[in-house]
């Protein structure tokens, strides 16, 4: 199935936009299968010529991602999540399978030390973590002004922590019920809120499916990334 614009002004255009999204997924599915299928095929011959395989095995783990991708967007639409624009959102959980943080990054305040980058887990693999890992000193060096090598302590990510969900999200139980059952699914590479935790105001939940076939990029940004509505509410008290 080619591409489309999808338009929903009730829920009964809504619901249609879901089985067009899902037909879009499926579509996507099997291209990327065949694309698949092509790489390894010629994997193979380079492999039987004794050719250089690097470029191939680039190939093939980027198509690899994209397939992961798009069955990852056609589980959440069977599951009921409707696909919407992206937002600025505050991210509260990430998936994955490593044992530790991978990111070699260093950085000079304790605090900054967030946002690891993990390549994105098929369904099913890994388990949610806190995006903010505990900081461990280092000691790096750099040139002062007389070009001599000084000492300097500064700060990478050391280990994963579990799940540090905001206050707010608890107001209503269906809400947290939401969380658990998208938690529950390992789909979404990533669970997210806005506005933010420092905010106050009626918060949304959404789950976000990774696109960038290297890994995440920096998590306070939402480039490359597909949005999939978890849970809202409106307190109308507050109105």
């Amino acid at each position: 199935m080619s591409d489309l614009v999808v338009v929903a002004r009730n829920p009964l255009e809504m619901a249609q936009a879901q089985d067009s999204l899902l037909q879009w997924a499926e579509g996507k599915i099997g291209k990327c299968e065949l694309e698949l299928m092509s790489i390894r095929q010629n994997m193979a011959v380079a492999r039987e010529r004794k050719w250089r395989l690097q470029g191939w095995r680039n190939q093939e783990r980027m198509a690899r991602l994209r397939l992961q991708c798009f069955q990852k967007v056609r589980a959440a639409i069977k599951a009921g999540y409707c696909l919407v624009p992206n937002f600025p959102v505050d991210v509260i959980a990430i998936r994955t399978s490593a044992e530790r943080p991978n990111d070699p990054n260093t950085t000079r305040w304790r605090g900054e030390v967030a946002h690891h980058q993990q390549t994105p887990e098929p369904i099913g693999v890994g388990r949610y973590v806190s995006p903010n890992p505990t900081a461990r000193g280092v000691v790096a060096y750099r040139k002062n002004s007389e070009g001599e090598n000084v000492p300097e302590q500064r700060y990478t990510a050391d280990e994963f922590q579990g799940l540090d969900l905001p206050p707010f999200a608890f107001v209503r139980p269906e809400v947290v019920t939401s969380i658990e059952k998208a938690l529950s699914l390992n789909i979404f590479d990533r669970i997210g809120i806005l506005p933010g935790r420092r905010r106050r105001g009626d918060p949304i939940v959404v789950g976000q499916i990774v696109r960038k076939s290297q890994g995440y990029s920096r998590l306070e940004t939402n480039d490359d990334v597909l949005t999939f509505l978890i849970a809202w509410w409106i307190d109308t008290e507050d109105l």
